[in-house]
């Protein structure tokens, strides 16, 4: 079982980005990857491509990048993994107030309002994460 985690982590941390991905130079600079570096003749992996700070696309050999963490990616400046910080703080907006709905009917079932707004959240959560790591592309 520990074996299968382990190789699992490993492919997941070693796959070739795809656009879209999140990574993080030696310098600790956040990118977006904006596309894939190649040998035109053998086709093997040489790189990713990204658009710097002056609108050029600039070349990342593997060696000099890492994959950004989960956290890193829900926490960009560019909002709440692939959720606008607009929309996740409208998304919050409401499941505060589906809570405090709740907490006002206590009395009559107001717990199912609590379930609810934990739905809310693990299905914001849950679908990061499976942008974070590529399953709906």
């Amino acid at each position: 079982m520990v074996q299968n985690i382990t190789s699992i982590r490993k492919i997941m941390n070693n796959r070739t980005p795809q656009a879209g991905d999140g990574i993080v130079d030696n310098d600790g600079n956040h990118w977006v990857v904006d596309g894939i570096a190649t040998d035109s003749i053998t086709g093997v992996f040489e790189g990713i491509l990204y658009i710097n700070e002056m609108g050029e696309r600039t070349h990342l050999k593997p060696d000099e990048y890492r994959r950004e963490t989960f956290l890193e990616y829900l926490t960009r400046p560019t909002g709440f993994g692939r959720t606008s910080w607009p929309m996740f703080a409208l998304i919050q907006a409401m499941v505060i107030a589906i809570i405090s709905a709740g907490v006002a009917t206590i009395n009559e079932a107001g717990w199912v309002a609590f379930v609810m707004a934990a739905a809310i959240e693990a299905v914001l959560v849950g679908m990061s994460y499976r942008n974070y790591t590529g399953k709906t592309r």
